[in-house]
């Protein structure tokens, strides 16, 4: 018998959120914000790394459009 499991593709969902960004008009990977550390750090001060750094982005920037856009 199958389980029947309810977890995010996170490949999926990082797509999702690049594709939605682009339809918008906004480049992800271009840094829309002056000043500030432009790599998010962990809370012990290291820098996170990969995809990591642009899901990250693609979040923050999913959440305040006003800034990214």
């Amino acid at each position: 018998m199958a389980k029947e499991t309810n977890q995010i593709d996170i490949y999926q969902a990082v797509t999702d959120d690049i594709l939605a960004m682009l339809e918008a008009g906004t480049k992800p990977w271009v840094k829309p914000w002056s000043g500030g550390p432009t790599i998010p750090l962990r809370h012990n001060g290291v820098a996170y790394r990969g995809i990591t750094v642009l899901s990250l982005w693609a979040s923050a920037c999913l959440l305040y459009t006003s800034r990214c856009v």
